[in-house]
């Protein structure tokens, strides 16, 4: 069983999918862009210094993303329709030869925002009006609204589904939700292969000072952590509940705002957060105060972890 687990801990291909990077490959400072920052040095550990660049294949009608390995409508058609009508239109779609098209959950729509684009901020080569854009997944807090990505930055809100939206349909497996195992100090979400702090900084800090912390934490052993993409951010969201929108059991200090490492696009004074009151995702300047929760990627130690197999149940 240890073997098994080392062995599934350190190969990507093992969980249950792989999270998009960011798109952004540039480095900045609280105001600006700035050469990429060495380890220990201020402003490291950023989206620029992982440089992850999403990867999608266009297949001409259609773009598949070679990460999640969703399959998109490439270019919407640009008709707003209410939540509803999106549903009904995505299952009556017949694009490319296939018919076993529907509408995105929040979770699957979130990873094709493009965060170094702006106006509109889809991952290339997909396109389509700046807009809006419904979600299958309806708002936990309370009956009528539901989830959808604004595509003009790639904010993540929910609103009434008599509102009338653009529609970008999806086919293939349903992404997961988190499927975590607390040990220690440490969450292993075996849906994505990524390892989280249990807790929480202390104190909330700038996105500067919050940078750093993650660079300087030890944590059951494990000093190679960073502060997480928004991508990564986000996968952690609970969208069947809210206050908080993520697993109050296993992690604590769960429902506060956290800083990711990504800026935001054409504003580089701000910084992407996940509010893990409702799951709402947007940004915010980079000398507010916010919590911070660190992630890393690296190989786990095999104890204390039963094989993946039962995680994924």
């Amino acid at each position: 069983i240890v073997m098994a687990a080392v062995l599934l801990a350190s190969s990507a291909q093992a969980w249950g999918w792989t999270v998009p990077g960011s798109g952004v490959n540039t480095c900045y400072d609280n105001t600006g862009p700035i050469p990429c920052p060495s380890p220990g040095q201020p402003f490291h550990g950023q989206d620029g210094n992982l440089a992850q660049p999403h990867s999608l294949t266009d297949n001409g009608l259609t773009v598949t993303d070679n990460a999640t390995g969703l399959t998109w409508q490439k270019t919407p058609d640009g008709v707003a329709r209410d939540w509803a009508t999106a549903t009904s239109s995505c299952d009556q779609l017949d694009l490319d030869s296939q018919s076993d098209w529907r509408l995105p959950s929040q979770r699957e729509l979130a990873t094709i925002v493009g965060h170094s684009l702006a106006k509109p901020a889809f991952a290339p080569p997909l396109a389509g009006p700046n807009a809006f854009y419904w979600s299958a997944t309806a708002y936990a807090g309370y009956e009528g609204p539901a989830w959808y990505v604004n595509f003009a930055y790639g904010v993540s809100e929910f609103n009434t589904k008599d509102n009338a939206q653009s529609v970008r349909c999806v086919r293939g497996p349903a992404l997961p939700a988190p499927a975590l195992t607390a040990r220690g100090n440490v969450v292993l979400d075996a849906a994505t292969g990524l390892t989280w702090q249990k807790s929480g900084s202390p104190a909330t800090k700038t996105w500067q000072a919050g940078l750093a912390y993650c660079q300087d934490s030890v944590v059951d052993g494990y000093t190679d952590w960073r502060m997480p993409t928004v991508m990564e951010l986000r996968t952690l969201v609970d969208y069947t509940r809210v206050s908080p929108a993520l697993d109050p059991v296993r992690f604590v200090n769960a429902g506060n705002g956290f800083w990711t490492g990504t800026t935001f696009a054409e504003h580089p004074e701000l910084a992407w957060h996940v509010d893990f009151e409702a799951g709402l995702s947007a940004g915010d300047a980079k000398t507010a105060a916010r919590c911070v929760r660190c992630v890393r990627t690296g190989p786990l130690r095999a104890r204390g972890f039963p094989p993946l197999r039962l995680l994924l149940q």
